[in-house]
């Protein structure tokens, strides 16, 4: 073992047991050694957003993404950025990125498709919807169905309470 990776080890089982303080330490050592290791910013913004400082968390988000942008860093991102910081718009440019890099992932175009629920974006919402139930890994189609019906009718009251004013 070289010292980067006795510092990431230290780091890890630190990180594991909860002792933030001291993960942080040995991940920031590990930074000196290796300041191209996308993965120790990831683990650096869980230990920002524990202690509830989303400003750095971010940051640390926005380096492991300079450095390797992959999908989960996006992901991770637009969940602070959508439930710590309120940011949804930010959020769903980072989601939009996470299924551009993967777009396999079923869990992305959900946690999208509530995003557009919440900013009542209800062409993008059907069009994830059908994307939803033409995936379908896991068999809920009935559910997604169901649910787009109960979206239809939200949508129809909406427009006729619209109507009538």
């Amino acid at each position: 073992m070289n010292k980067q990776e006795d510092y990431l080890y230290l780091a890890y089982k630190r990180f594991a047991d909860d002792e933030d303080e001291l993960a942080k330490a040995y991940f920031l050592a590990a930074i000196e050694d290796d300041p191209y290791n996308s993965e120790i910013y990831y683990f650096l913004s869980y230990i920002c957003e524990k202690k509830q400082n989303y400003i750095d968390a971010i940051e640390y988000l926005e380096k492991a993404i300079d450095l390797n942008p992959k999908a989960e860093y996006f992901s991770r991102l637009a969940y602070i950025k959508e439930h710590k910081t309120h940011d949804v718009l930010g959020a769903l440019e980072d989601l939009n990125t996470a299924i551009e890099l993967a777009p396999t992932k079923y869990f992305y175009v959900f946690d999208r498709f509530n995003l557009y629920w919440k900013l009542l974006m209800y062409d993008e919402i059907f069009k994830d919807l059908d994307l939803l139930i033409e995936r379908d890994p896991w068999n809920k189609l009935t559910t997604l169905l169901s649910l787009r019906a109960v979206i239809e009718d939200e949508l129809l009251d909406s427009l006729k309470t619209h109507k009538d004013i």
